[in-house]
């Protein structure tokens, strides 16, 4: 079995106490690979540089970054410092990691999309110049020979467009594509939230798990970047991981408690209807 734990780039996400518990699982035997977001540390570097964030919203309603070539730049220096960090302090906590973008050794590419569809008070336009990407090729031979080496994985985006180089990708969208290309593995989705709840802004209202028929419902339920967190999930789960769970990652040990159930788990298996957690489990889970 391979963990692959996403590390959400959003602020306020412990990342430290995300990686002490990545490191009590590597140092019990098991495998693991990390993937990062940058979210926080692109908005800080473009306020300093004087390059302002950029959003448009799609016409099914997901908020994303318009990424043109001033844009990329930055994002780029975003995701390296953001890894090297994670990498020194795996390294300080005795752990053999190695950081990797996702264009690196051919693992992941993308092919860039030609035109997005923005909507904008009402209205559909039409963006040519930004370099994000649809991921449509993984090749994880260097990865599970980096795994069967002993080292752990630290990967960010860029994916790499054969045409057009480096191409920005949804983080969350990488680390599903990644992982169903390592099964048998488990896919952790650790963000500042405990999870998808019905009320975003009550966290009483956590669903606590969901089958795979039942992502519309999911998806009708997301606000904001969570929507792509259940496409993630879905595309991870059609890809042969078997389990993917979006956790808190501000609590002690938090993976362990996701594998617990504390969060959103979503399994491929049918039957079961969405579940609820009461406000007295709720409270249970998260005091820590």
């Amino acid at each position: 079995m391979i963990y692959l734990i996403k590390i959400g780039g959003g602020e306020g996400v412990d990342i430290g106490s995300i990686l002490q518990d990545a490191v009590d699982l590597i140092q019990a035997g098991e495998r693991v690979v990390i993937v990062h977001g940058a979210s926080h540390e692109i908005r800080t570097l473009s306020e300093r540089l004087g390059q302002p964030e950029k959003f448009f919203t799609s016409p099914s309603g997901i908020r994303s970054r318009y990424t043109d070539l001033a844009v990329l730049e930055v994002t780029l220096m975003a995701f390296d410092r953001v890894n090297r960090e994670i990498v020194s302090q795996l390294r300080h906590l005795g752990v053999s990691a190695l950081g990797l973008s996702a264009m690196d050794g051919g693992l992941v590419e993308g092919k860039r999309k030609a035109a997005l569809r923005s909507l904008q008070d009402g209205r559909v336009h039409l963006i040519r110049d930004d370099h994000s990407a649809r991921i449509n090729h993984v090749n994880p031979a260097h990865l599970l020979a980096f795994l069967d080496q002993g080292l752990t994985p630290v990967i960010s985006p860029p994916a790499f467009d054969l045409q057009d180089g480096p191409v920005n990708v949804d983080a969350d969208r990488l680390a599903a594509a990644i992982c169903a290309h390592i099964t048998p593995s488990l896919l952790f989705l650790m963000t500042n939230v405990a999870g998808l709840q019905q009320d975003k802004d009550d966290p009483t209202s956590l669903i606590s798990s969901f089958d795979a028929d039942q992502f519309e419902e999911a998806l009708a339920i997301a606000h904001g970047r969570m929507r792509l967190k259940v496409l993630a999930v879905q595309e991870a789960l059609a890809g042969g991981v078997e389990k993917v769970v979006i956790a808190n990652g501000n609590i002690t040990k938090p993976i362990q408690k996701a594998l617990a159930g504390h969060g959103t788990t979503f399994t491929a298996s049918a039957g079961a209807s969405p579940s609820i957690v009461s406000k007295k489990q709720d409270t249970d889970r998260y005091a820590t």
